[in-house]
């Protein structure tokens, strides 16, 4: 009994954990990164070592028993069979799409904003033009983080938002860093909704033949 407490806690508290979407240009160059509970599960740009040490990729080929060269063999001999693979129709694509679509919308409700720095400094060959550029730039910032806060939970301590006119300036610089969290188990639902939903999709198309 208590060993089977300690696993559904345990498989609660895997629900729980937080995934961390951070992209931006904060750090000169753009960069990608996805955190599971504060480990690094994906990142691009990927570096050489990074991209070979990916350990979720080391387990599933662990699990299944796969070195490089069998992984190489096995995209080689899927290739020649592809012929005998299942045949999905364009109908399948766009249902799947479109379950898919629905979970991510829903999906966007749970979806925090833990983050959302934006740093907009605009130029122009002159006080006039650097002033035009400047209204430009807020006519589209605005509505945009007017969206954001429509669309997500925006956490207002972690939002800082600077538009700058420098008149004496000779570069535009726009630099940006948004940190997005959803639960592992808001993910995993969604997920199974549209693996779910596909299942039975094709459980009644079987049933018609």
């Amino acid at each position: 009994m208590w060993i089977a407490i300690v696993v559904i806690a345990l498989i609660g508290a895997f629900l729980l954990l937080p995934i961390h979407i951070i992209f931006g240009n904060s750090q000169g160059e753009f960069r990608f990164v996805v955190k599971i509970a504060g480990v690094k599960v994906a990142k691009l740009p990927k570096d050489a070592k990074s991209e070979n040490d990916n350990f979720i990729s080391k387990a599933l080929k662990k699990a299944f028993g796969i070195k490089d060269d069998e992984q190489a063999a096995l995209n080689k001999a899927g290739s020649k069979d592809k012929k005998q693979g299942l045949a999905v129709s364009v109908g399948d694509v766009l249902r799947i799409v479109g379950n898919t679509l629905a979970e991510v919308k829903e999906l966007l409700r749970h979806i925090t904003v833990k983050k959302l720095t934006l740093n907009i400094k605009c130029t122009g060959e002159n006080a006039a033009d650097a002033a035009i550029n400047y209204g430009k730039v807020c006519a589209v910032v605005y509505p945009f983080l007017t969206l954001v806060h429509t669309t997500f939970k925006v956490k207002e301590r972690g939002e800082r938002v600077d538009i700058l006119c420098d008149y004496d300036g000779d570069k535009d610089s726009f630099l940006f860093n948004i940190v997005l969290s959803v639960g592992v188990g808001r993910v995993l639902a969604a997920a199974s909704k549209v693996i779910f939903k596909e299942i039975g999709e094709r459980i009644k198309n079987e049933s018609k033949k």
